[in-house]
């Protein structure tokens, strides 16, 4: 305790004498505890200058004053000015360093908070992915199924399979080609189980993998002879919005405006042949499908499969020997071979096929 904290205590004390107040009394003109106003006058605690302005205020004497711990006379007056002087400059530098800590702090706390939203940020953008897998080999069809692959897990929900005549396949081995020809086992069982992460096959589909598998994923089932089916998997939803969009609640009206929604159009319902889920025609060497409920629509012969969803207006092409195999979604083409030279023309050719029918 220096000296001059020791001058404060003791002129807090003989002002207060001097204007004959007690310490209780003085405690309730400064709104304090009579203990605050003991330990001031005891050097245990030093008045803030808020005090200071108010006790100045109390004994009708200056700030200076009271921070000099005496009073004014002709020999101090120097002195006193001084002390004042300093005081303000110590006061002035506590506050540089206040402030300078205070910045400190914030500019930590904005790092960690940038920091963390980064983090965040990694590992949450376009981590959740769902794709829209579909399937035909033959007279058999998948049902619409769908894959939804995050960070933490992946679910696969497969439809039924059945041909034309409504015949279901009950088991089904679901794999993928690796890149010397070998088969890895991802699930066997009833194709309309629902999937999730895989477990207990050695391997699966997952967040880290899924771009090389897309293009390698198959189903092989007895249907009097082993048939393979590959699956085509297309892009329906990826989180990368970083403003959340307001959707409209369905309401009724909806629903009665939408009662035909899975009805085929009328040159598909008179030109093919169709049950509760599928319509079917035959034109030279290709076979026509529409899918009524998941509005899809296939095109497939020997070597070609052409698949586009009339919903999301996505267009798929796959050809048996690995060329040209590209997908086309909102006028963005992706090519998933090599090359993709004839990918326009094609599409140009066979989008135009389609529409003659929708």
């Amino acid at each position: 305790m220096n000296d001059r904290q020791n001058q404060i205590g003791s002129f807090i004390k003989k002002q207060r004498e001097k204007n004959k107040l007690s310490q209780n009394k003085l405690a309730e003109l400064l709104y304090k505890d009579r203990t605050v106003i003991s330990k001031w006058e005891n050097d245990k605690l030093t008045p803030s200058i808020n005090d200071i302005i108010s006790l100045s205020k109390i004994f009708n004497i200056s700030i200076e004053e009271l921070l000099s711990g005496k009073e004014f006379t002709a020999e101090n007056k120097e002195e006193i000015h001084t002390n004042f002087n300093n005081y303000l400059i110590k006061q002035n530098n506590n506050l540089k360093k206040l402030k300078r800590l205070a910045l400190i702090l914030s500019l930590i706390v904005l790092i960690v908070l940038i920091g963390f939203f980064l983090y965040y940020f990694y590992n949450s953008y376009k981590t959740t992915k769902i794709f829209r897998v579909s399937g035909e080999v033959d007279n058999y069809t998948l049902d619409t199924s769908l894959l939804i692959i995050t960070r933490e897990r992946s679910y696969l929900k497969l439809g039924n399979i059945s041909d034309m005549n409504g015949k279901e396949i009950k088991h089904i081995k679901l794999y993928y080609e690796t890149d010397d020809g070998k088969e890895k086992l991802i699930f066997e069982g009833e194709p309309n189980d629902v999937l999730t992460d895989f477990t207990g096959y050695d391997s699966g589909i997952n967040f880290g993998n899924i771009k090389k598998l897309k293009d390698n994923l198959y189903i092989s089932f007895d249907a009097g002879k082993t048939l393979k089916m590959k699956l085509n998997l297309w892009q329906d939803f990826v989180n990368d919005s970083l403003i959340f969009k307001d959707v409209a609640p369905i309401t009724i009206g909806d629903i009665e405006n939408n009662r035909n929604l899975y009805e085929p159009s009328k040159k598909i319902s008179k030109d093919f042949k169709c049950n509760d889920t599928m319509c079917e025609k035959n034109i030279d060497d290709f076979t026509l499908y529409y899918d009524i409920q998941g509005e899809i629509f296939y095109v497939t012969n020997e070597e070609e499969v052409i698949e586009y969803d009339v919903t999301n207006k996505v267009f798929f092409y796959y050809k048996e020997d690995g060329t040209n195999n590209f997908m086309v979604q909102n006028d963005k083409l992706d090519c998933y071979t090599k090359k993709c030279n004839k990918a326009k023309d094609i599409y140009n050719y066979y989008i135009k096929y389609i529409n003659e029918y929708l």
